[in-house]
């Protein structure tokens, strides 16, 4: 950007089309935008830093230049209007975040502003009240969430969906050959030769829909592979070690370059050559972030991520091709995705901030990349609800079925053994459940709760799913007695 520090670049003039009233609308990326303006206007009015210098700097010099008439007026009166303009624009810029916020239901976001409180936005602020309490009385009629922790991660989140962004390139929208070498590579490893990658059975839209195979006959019973988790977030971690967070015993060593304890040579190499350097001696706060176990989990694993990929950032290449999230899929069904302005907005470029990333001039990083690689680690995270998260480097090859032939066990939080749930042919492609055991699932509710991978791409693909929605009696019979005759 030729003036990053100018807050104009990050405040259109017509916000609408962001927020969806002149074109498709995309809010999210709006709320970056007057998040960084909002950055520049506090720095600027407080005058205390180096951006804030440089961001009045730039303010004043634009008014001066437009209207000439200031040089005949005293320096004290031109800074009066300056002061006094910044306020109105920082007024402008949290009108256009609050709208953001209602537009995507982030209605806890909204009551929790110290900003709503004011005489001007009363309104607002009793509409976002009424809003949440509609949305909470909306969930206990219809009972979501099953304990407290669950009510409260959902009253917390607005919603924004999941989608590609029209600018994106092919090669940002599909994996890379390379890539794809790359995981064939890990996963033959991970599985000792049992399994390779190739072009999934169930191709749908996408062509480069693929899946994991058997490369010879597994019995039932037989453990398939075993994958050790890319990132690792606990919401406990005292005592835990810094990058797999195993349990430590008092004999656990140090790392060379800090304090932060590790359990193995081998974690405190992958630490320091993937992502510790870049976070060592960083202390990053997150206010209210442990009011939700998800909610903290969530931007932990986000942080782990975004560190891997500065630590490797040369200056020139794309986040999105980073390996951590190069060959990870996101979920594009259109499906709603959970989204608050705290976790999706604030904290994130306060990470990059952190990390040394100028987040206004340096645009690889901008709002829509962040969302886009949010959007891959949700789509392949697993863990305890409320306790756990690991990012499986492998878990986006494994397709869902509703009849699975393979399922997961977690040894502890970093490892995944993967066993077959039946006797497997070489060649046949294995498929494990996103949902759990669905075995005497209707097909009505599995497709509610596969919805948010399946929905808008015509639901489950699955075998057992085709044959339930369109077989007729006999197929489904005859489908139905040799699918029993396989777990046999």
């Amino acid at each position: 950007m030729e003036e990053p520090w100018n807050i104009s670049q990050w405040t259109p003039s017509s916000p609408g089309i962001f927020l969806g009233e002149e074109g498709p609308g995309y809010p999210d990326l709006c709320a970056g935008d007057m998040h960084r303006a909002r950055l520049l206007v506090e720095a600027a009015l407080e005058k205390s830093s180096e951006l804030g210098n440089e961001a009045l700097l730039v303010y004043g010099l634009a008014e001066w230049l437009e209207d000439t008439t200031w040089g005949t007026k005293s320096l004290e009166t031109f800074e009066r209007h300056i002061i006094s303009s910044l306020r109105k624009l920082e007024e402008d810029i949290w009108t256009v975040i609050i709208r953001v916020l209602w537009d995507l239901q982030a209605l806890w976001d909204g009551v929790q502003l110290d900003e709503m409180r004011s005489k001007s936005r009363q309104s607002w602020f009793h509409s976002f009240k009424r809003g949440l309490r509609e949305k909470e009385e909306t969930m206990r009629q219809h009972s979501i969430g099953t304990n407290a922790a669950e009510v409260q991660e959902a009253l917390r989140s607005g919603y924004c969906l999941a989608r590609p962004y029209p600018w994106m390139s092919k090669a940002m929208l599909r994996r890379r050959d390379e890539d794809v070498e790359d995981c064939s590579n890990l996963l033959m490893e991970a599985s000792e030769g049992r399994c390779k990658i190739a072009k999934s059975s169930l191709q749908g839209p996408k062509p480069d829909v693929y899946g994991v195979f058997a490369t010879r006959s597994l019995k039932k019973g037989q453990n398939v592979m075993v994958l050790e988790a890319a990132a690792v977030a606990l919401f406990e971690e005292k005592d835990k070690c810094l990058n797999c967070m195993k349990s430590l015993d008092r004999e656990a060593s140090r790392l060379v370059c800090c304090q932060e304890r590790i359990c193995s040579r081998s974690c405190a190499d992958r630490a320091l050559t993937t992502y510790h350097k870049v976070l060592c001696g960083k202390t990053m706060n997150f206010p209210q972030i442990d009011l939700a176990g998800d909610s903290r989990l969530t931007v932990m694993i986000r942080l782990r991520t975004l560190a891997a990929i500065v630590q490797a950032d040369n200056g020139v290449a794309c986040p999105l091709f980073h390996p951590a999230v190069n060959c990870l899929t996101p979920n594009n069904a259109l499906a709603p995705s959970p989204w608050t302005y705290h976790e999706d907005i604030v904290y994130p470029f306060e990470m990059l901030k952190q990390l040394g990333i100028n987040i206004f001039a340096d645009l690889r990083y901008d709002t829509w990349v962040l969302r886009t690689i949010f959007s891959r680690i949700k789509n392949n995270v697993a863990g305890e609800r409320g306790q756990s998260q690991s990012l499986d480097p492998l878990y986006f090859m494994l397709n869902h079925s509703c009849h699975r032939n393979m399922k997961a066990e977690q040894i502890d939080h970093t490892s995944i053994r993967y066993r077959a749930t039946r006797d497997i042919q070489k060649g046949e492609e294995l498929f494990i459940s996103y949902i759990g055991d669905v075995t005497n699932m209707p097909y009505e509710h599995r497709q509610e709760m596969l919805r948010n991978w399946f929905d808008g791409i015509g639901g489950c693909a699955c075998a057992r799913c085709r044959i339930d929605s369109k077989g007729s009696v006999e197929a489904k019979r005859v489908y139905y007695r040799q699918h029993q005759q396989a777990f046999a």
